[in-house]
């Protein structure tokens, strides 16, 4: 029988294995990376062992042709459809799947929770905790170190040591008539990440968390000078974003970019698609966003603008579990941000070879968080099965995290952002 829920001490062991072999050269550059074709072949026989019931192809439903999928998990704690997009189907496929299983890995208890008591009583038992003070997924009750709560075991990627998390910052179940404590914390998928392996997963995690650093505060202050700045794209540099941004504007849209200020010097792009006046007439003037942090701005916007457009098609679809009303009815045209516009040219980049392994770029990451003054990275191992699949949520406590509905909690970070974006500024 495949065995999806590993043994929790051999994936700890999985997770120092990486922070050692993150640490030498010679493991770096021997870091292997599956090819889609085969993690597809690998995968796709076991998708009920995670709830997947159907894999859906969504493209058609647009004008635009960008391929999207969908994943769905009926009988899911969260959410019950995931959405991938690629410039291949292949990649599509594989990214809605991906973030299934990971959804599907973040909400299973029985399989993370390590121990069961108050922070009192694993700090007298010589455990260390993470400082809910410090994460900003929390509000002040989360902090009562005599409540009992439920741990998961990460690992420190500073010291190497164990930390303990509560369940609620590391998995991902919305049921509300549960033991979860969803009034002192806020769940969220960002900081999930699955992969082909250990190093994949974490790099996804790693970046979405940087990514959240960046953005939270244009989800709550809009595109504010200093927040988000004008990019001027300009073809030749990245044929995959040429292609894109020439499939978009065929079919009858605008699209620009914005570079998004953030503690992190790595590049965070913001790609809008918007119907222009006079266009689709009737249907209101919309607009769709989509954020990215890569290693180069490149990368960046190509990730970003794919995120827009499976935005826009996943309104179209009216799949996903957490789309409301208000959603269909919002009339949004999107302005285009004020302020000294860059190129993409301009804007700092990683030097890393164009065939880095997930090891290289995960060692660019972890050392760019440390640099902005993150005093830990916590990666907890969720689970996957065989060779061909791991989950992980990085948790990096500071980093901004908004909440939603326009409320956040801001940190010295953030504020440092609010009143001087100049000194954050790619």
């Amino acid at each position: 029988m495949l065995e999806v829920f590993g043994r929790r001490d051999n994936l700890l062991d999985e997770v120092r294995a990486l922070r050692a072999t993150a640490n030498s050269v010679e493991g770096v550059r021997a870091c292997p990376q599956a090819g889609l074709p085969e993690l597809l072949a690998a995968i796709e026989p076991h998708l009920s062992c995670f709830g997947i019931t159907r894999v859906g192809d969504l493209t058609g439903l647009d004008v635009i042709g960008v391929p999207v999928f969908s994943a769905t998990r009926p009988n899911s704690r969260s959410l019950s459809v995931c959405v991938g997009k690629g410039v291949f189907s292949e990649n599509a496929r594989v990214g809605a799947v991906m973030e299934a299983i990971e959804q599907a890995l973040a909400e299973r208890h029985e399989d993370l929770v390590s121990q069961v008591a108050n922070q009192e009583d694993m700090e007298r038992r010589g455990l260390r905790c993470i400082d809910a003070s410090e994460t900003l997924r929390t509000t002040a009750d989360a902090q009562d170190p005599r409540r009992e709560r439920c741990w998961v075991t990460g690992l420190s990627m500073v010291d190497g040591q164990p930390v303990h998390v509560p369940f609620e910052l590391v998995g991902f179940d919305l049921r509300v008539e549960t033991r979860w404590d969803h009034t002192s914390y806020n769940m969220s998928t960002v900081g999930l990440g699955a992969g082909s392996s250990m190093a994949d997963a974490a790099l996804h995690a790693m970046l979405e968390v940087v990514e959240n650093d960046a953005t939270a505060l244009v989800d709550v202050f809009g595109k504010l000078s200093g927040f988000a700045r004008p990019v001027v794209y300009r073809p030749g540099r990245h044929q995959q974003l040429d292609d894109l941004v020439a499939r978009v504007r065929t079919a009858g849209f605008d699209c620009f970019f914005a570079v998004v200020s953030g503690h992190v010097a790595l590049p965070t792009l913001a790609a809008f698609v918007s119907t222009p006046e006079g266009n689709h007439a009737g249907v209101g003037i919309r607009g769709f966003a989509g954020f990215a942090c890569r290693l180069s701005p490149e990368e960046a916007a190509f990730a970003a603008l794919l995120e827009a457009v499976q935005s826009r098609l996943t309104q179209i679809a009216g799949a996903r579990d957490d789309l409301s009303p208000d959603d269909y009815r919002e009339e949004r045209l999107l302005e285009r941000p004020k302020g000294h516009a860059r190129t993409l040219e301009e804007i700092p980049r990683c030097d890393l070879p164009a065939n880095a392994t997930s090891i290289e770029k995960l060692n660019v990451v972890l050392s760019a968080i440390l640099q902005s003054g993150a005093r830990d990275i916590i990666f907890v191992p969720l689970g996957g099965f065989s060779d061909t699949v791991r989950a992980v949520r990085v948790l990096v406590p500071g980093l901004q995290s908004a909440v939603g509905q326009n409320v956040v909690r801001v940190s010295m970070n953030a504020l440092e952002a609010l009143w001087s974006p100049e000194k954050v500024a790619p």
